[in-house]
Formats: C-alpha cells, structure tokens, sequence
C-alpha cells in the first residue's frame, strides 16, 4: 500500500514538474494534485529535493528492468541500442520535468548514495552488454567496454543537450538518433584517414 501511494506521487509530481518545471512546483501543490495532505506527503518524502531524487531513482530502476528484460538472443550491440535509446528517452524526460533547474537538479539527484548504486549498475549492465558485443565480433576488441559504457552516460549528463531540444532547435528524435549513430559507428567516413 505504502510503495502504491509513493508511485501515485511521483506520478504526481511527473505531471506537476512537467507543466510547471521543478523550481516553481510547491509540495503544496503536490499535495493538492495527489489528493493527500501535506504531513502525508512529508511522511513519503521529506523534502522536494528528495522527490525530485526518488523520481530519478525510479526512471533509472525501470531502465534497468528494461535492459535485463530484453530478448538474450538478440545481438548484444542491438540490445545496446535499444537501452541507449531508453536511457536518452529518459533524460529528456527528466530535463523537460526540470526546466530551467535541470543543473542544480541534477547536483542534488548525483550526491544521493543511492543514486550513485544505481548508476554503478547501469554502468556493470552496460558494459556487459558492450563484452558480449565484443565476443560476438560486433565490437572493436582493442576498446576498453567499461569506458565505451560511461561515454554514452556522460554525454546525456551534459545538460546542454536537453536544452538543445528544450529550446526547439532540434527534436529529442534528431538528438537521440545523432548521439546513437556517433556512438554506435562514429563520426568518420568508412574511408577516413587514421591519424599517424
């Protein structure tokens, strides 16, 4: 019951952040739009700082259910793709929910303990997948996979990409689809010269 009305508030505050942006959403008016009073939304969450975590913290649990759900049989650089895509699905996401206060957002979001379990897991699951991309000779061998795992992870924390697609001067489609394409086959014509 408790985990119930927690997900009920977070979507709640999804809804609230996204029409109003983080900074000027009150937990006020979180109590008003989920039905409940403020002690009761105190008891869940002690401050909206740790709402906006818990919010991040589920995005990434669902990623993570999603990554381990898919097909096994699939070629791991397809299941690579496919969690990529996801991961700057939700990114997008959360920096639409954040608005203007997506930096200090994500400084408080980044210091939660849990926060950094998490991430380490989506970093392990990752480059798992990027290993096993290797064993199957869709994957320079000579790469270093834990460090292929973090590029994509730090490129969608750079919080100017967001505000790219934010701001309308591309779609979060376009940006999704360049950031995978550089990541997956790189910038470089087949035919490019290596550097001496």
């Amino acid at each position: 019951m408790r985990l119930a009305r927690e997900d009920a508030l977070l979507d709640a505050a999804m809804e609230l952040f996204g029409e109003r942006g983080y900074a000027a959403a009150t937990m006020d008016d979180l109590a008003a739009r989920a039905h409940v009073s403020k002690a009761t939304l105190y008891q869940h969450f002690p401050s909206k700082e740790s709402l906006a975590t818990r919010v991040v913290l589920r995005t990434i649990a669902r990623t993570l259910d999603t990554m381990r759900s898919l097909d096994q049989g699939r070629p791991a650089i397809e299941r690579f793709e496919i969690c990529l895509r996801q991961t700057l699905r939700n990114r997008f996401e959360v920096a639409r929910i954040a608005g203007d206060a997506l930096s200090s957002l994500q400084a408080i979001v980044m210091d939660d303990p849990e926060y950094r379990a998490r991430h380490a897991e989506l970093i392990e699951v990752l480059t798992g997948m990027l290993r096993q991309a290797q064993a199957e000779g869709a994957l320079d061998p000579a790469l270093d996979c834990a460090l292929l795992a973090r590029l994509p992870v730090a490129i969608i924390r750079d919080v100017d990409l967001p505000r790219l697609v934010h701001s309308g001067a591309c779609s979060a489609r376009a940006l999704t689809d360049t950031i995978v394409t550089v990541i997956l086959r790189g910038m470089g014509a087949p035919h490019a010269v290596k550097e001496a």
